[in-house]
């Protein structure tokens, strides 16, 4: 399963522009397909395990 942008930001609780610039800055996890910039849930639930850990 993967989420768009928007969606991820929301569960997140960020907005679109921060999660873009973090993906950009390589922060966060994403992947490209096309055009479209998608993150799939297993990375998405990594990268969250992860921040609460630090």
């Amino acid at each position: 399963m993967t989420y768009t942008v928007a969606e991820a930001s929301e569960i997140v609780g960020i907005s679109r522009h921060l999660l873009y610039k973090m993906i950009k800055n390589g922060e966060a996890p994403a992947c490209k397909v096309g055009r479209r910039i998608l993150i799939k849930k297993d990375s998405l639930d990594k990268w969250l395990n992860n921040l609460e850990r630090t």
